[in-house]
């Protein structure tokens, strides 16, 4: 991953309050095991919330590496927005304080997906 996202997710994962774009959860970026245990999670259900970098606009479609397209999100947003077949069991998300998402059109997708599973 070059320097620029590095930072750009960084300066993302900071703005957001280190919460996932999509679905608005508490994500993490250096310490696994320090997040499971503040939110009384598995080491498992954690690496789900690994802050990840969401470039808006696909850089195969001509989106920028620059810090106006890349966004923080939790590792399952990222890999289910790009692959809708990818769905989690609701309760991989339980113990987690849920303040909204910043997208709720997504949220409400996506909650919609973990109900069907």
């Amino acid at each position: 991953m070059s320097k620029s996202i590095v930072i750009a997710r960084r300066a993302a994962f900071a703005f957001q309050s280190h919460r996932c774009f999509y679905c608005g959860i508490p994500i993490w970026e250096t310490s696994a095991t320090k997040f499971a245990q503040t939110y009384r999670i598995t080491s498992r259900q954690a690496l789900l919330l690994r802050c990840t970098a969401e470039h808006l606009r696909a850089r195969s479609e001509g989106g920028p590496n620059n810090a106006a397209n890349i966004v923080a999100a939790c590792a399952c947003c990222n890999q289910t927005r790009h692959k809708a077949k990818i769905r989690i069991r609701a309760d991989y998300l339980t113990g987690l304080t849920f303040h909204g998402p910043l997208n709720p059109k997504f949220a409400s997708d996506r909650q919609r997906g973990l109900d069907q599973s």
